[in-house]
């Protein structure tokens, strides 16, 4: 319960929130592009046309994978209206802080425990859910629907 009240309250001094936090989680799996659409266009909702996206690629393992990935988001949400997207690559000196700078979260796809080990390894698994539990949106997308908590 402490870490969500922190959590909370670091979350309503950037005056992001309502008086009721909700967790706004999507997952998507499998299908093509236009079977997620639905699911992309309510997480461009959810972030908000002035709102900025952190991608994170790092359940890919070579970077030529993380550059198509940047590529596809990119082609995906600026037709939604979401243009501010920037993408971690490399965890290595990100943290926390970092990431409240962001109004919503995209997880790509591909190993999923490549991905769990990067998040572990960087100390941002404890952020990531202090993200979601301040009521800030989430998708992770896996080929297969694949996921598992942080």
């Amino acid at each position: 319960m402490l870490l969500y009240a922190k959590a909370v309250e670091t979350y309503k001094t950037r005056r992001r929130l309502s008086a009721v936090n909700k967790p706004r989680i999507l997952f998507a799996g499998g299908g093509s592009e236009q079977d997620s659409r639905p699911l992309d266009e309510i997480f461009a909702s959810w972030v908000g046309s002035k709102g900025r996206l952190l991608y994170l690629p790092v359940a890919l393992v070579d970077e030529p994978s993380m550059q198509a990935g940047i590529r596809w988001v990119k082609s995906v949400f600026e037709p939604l209206g979401l243009t501010q997207i920037d993408a971690w690559t490399d965890l290595s000196g990100k943290t926390a802080q970092d990431l409240q700078s962001y109004d919503g979260v995209y997880i790509g796809g591909g190993n999923t425990f490549h991905l769990l080990n990067q998040v572990r390894v960087h100390h941002l698994d404890r952020a990531l859910v202090d993200f979601i539990v301040a009521g800030l949106p989430c998708l992770r997308r896996q080929r297969r629907g694949h996921f598992t908590q942080p």
